[in-house]
């Protein structure tokens, strides 16, 4: 239905950036997650110091190789940061990159112009770099 509705919507003559909706499970011809590129298992061989910002507290923890996203290392290391699906879908996990640079594997909710101002999903994120920021409290 939301496929049916966006497309009415587009004959209409209501610009695409205008249409809002939420999945909760990946549609029939969804992307299939992007392969960590070759930046991204570099920087996972190398080792990664990610940081968060959270409720104004600034916590880091380091990034290895076997954890698959930037929500997976939180969690290894015992910091519950937002989220909800971790499958890139809700958004509940949405933050800017602060410092450093990033990849997503999949991305389900965030706009382009999103993706554009530095918003990433941390269930979705791998670190591109050495050093990784994200900020869950930017707006």
């Amino acid at each position: 239905m939301i496929d049916e509705v966006s497309t009415a919507l587009k004959g209409l003559g209501v610009e695409e950036d205008r249409i809002r909706f939420e999945r909760f499970t990946p549609s029939g011809d969804a992307p299939a997650p992007r392969a960590r590129s070759a930046r991204a298992q570099e920087a996972a061989e190398a080792g990664v110091e990610i940081e968060v910002v959270l409720d104004g507290v600034r916590r880091a923890f380091p990034m290895a190789e076997t954890d698959a996203t930037v929500l997976d290392a939180a969690h290894r290391a015992g910091l519950e940061i937002p989220y909800s699906c971790a499958g890139g879908m809700c958004c509940t996990c949405r933050c800017r990159v602060a410092e450093g640079e990033a990849e997503m594997a999949v991305n389900y909710s965030l706009q382009p112009w999103e993706i554009e101002a530095g918003f990433t999903l941390a269930c979705q994120t791998r670190p591109t770099s050495k050093r990784l920021v994200l900020d869950f409290d930017a707006a």
